[in-house]
């Protein structure tokens, strides 16, 4: 009998240790209220952890429905109860501009949310603010959110291909009824074409074997050229040379020249005149002619040098 109550006490008293340990559980742990918008509760449960840098610093104390009275929708605010201080004992100070992302744990269910710090400090949260927060898509999310963008993309590939196959369906019933309609055409403009290359191929030929006989004959033609050029300069000289001395002589023979002209127009009157009197009158190569009057000698002729005489 004294053994039996002597194992009841002591499992009375594991019992009272058990329960005293579960109720006095974080007696000295000091936290604060922070509440968190939400747009669904998926995943959102009592005692969420909250982690700060992936530090537990938090979980979540319960999920109250809201619904906004500007928009109709079902919202949610999340009651956050976030520690005062960090394991070593330093103050836990949130800023301003804090945001919380939700993230899955893992794919079967299950949820965490990590607070994100500004990038700058605008000042510090109060118990009792109300922060933002951001749902991330799991691995299975993203997938399937891959996949169905995918998909979408797909279905708009294969629409512009159909339409595009279509397109070149229409263009190729038109390609060939134009070429029904101008396939007569082309063969009369291609058999007019051959024609006229059949009668330009002896004209080529010829052409080509003129460029290849004057190309040869460049080279003796361009000295020549400058052959002629070096006696056409020597020629001039000579033929200054000759103006030169032409004039000289001119100058000094200018009496005996305007004695000879002179000579010579009188002999031309009289021999104009001869020949005047004989075909009017023939008979007077026998009966004699009337001389020219006596001053025919002193008739005005002009000078070699374009100067009337004296």
């Amino acid at each position: 009998m004294s053994d039996l109550l002597v194992g009841a006490i002591v499992v009375g008293a594991a019992l009272v240790l058990v329960v005293a340990v579960i109720l006095t559980k974080g007696w000295n742990k000091r936290q604060f209220d922070l509440y968190m918008r939400s747009s669904t509760a998926q995943d959102l449960n009592v005692d969420t952890k909250v982690f700060l840098q992936y530090l537990e610093v938090g979980e979540v104390k319960g999920v109250a429905p809201q619904v906004d009275s500007t928009t109709g929708q079902l919202r949610f605010v999340v009651h956050l109860r976030i520690d005062e201080r960090y394991q070593d004992g330093n103050e836990l100070r949130l800023p301003l501009g804090t945001e919380a992302d939700i993230v899955p744990v893992n794919a079967l269910g299950g949820a965490a949310i990590g607070l994100r710090l500004p990038g700058r400090n605008l000042g510090r949260l109060a118990p009792g603010d109300t922060i933002n927060s951001v749902r991330r898509a799991s691995g299975l999310e993203a997938i399937a959110q891959t996949a169905d963008s995918l998909r979408q993309q797909i279905a708009l590939v294969l629409t512009d291909t159909r339409d595009l196959i279509h397109s070149l369906n229409s263009t190729v019933v038109m390609a060939q009824s134009e070429l029904r309609q101008t396939a007569p055409e082309i063969r009369t403009t291609l058999s007019g074409i051959q024609a006229t290359l059949a009668q330009l191929t002896p004209t080529l030929a010829r052409a080509d074997t003129l460029m290849s006989s004057a190309h040869g004959q460049m080279g003796s033609i361009s000295d020549s050229i400058a052959a002629t050029l070096s006696q056409t300069r020597l020629m001039l000289g000579h033929l200054d040379s000759l103006a030169s001395t032409a004039s000289t002589i001119a100058g000094e023979n200018r009496d005996v020249v305007r004695t000879t002209a002179q000579n010579l127009f009188v002999i031309s009157s009289k021999l104009e005149y001869f020949l005047d009197q004989v075909s009017r009158r023939p008979l007077r190569m026998i009966t004699g002619i009337t001389p020219l009057p006596a001053d025919t000698s002193k008739v005005r002729t002009p000078d070699v040098s374009g100067t009337p005489l004296p």
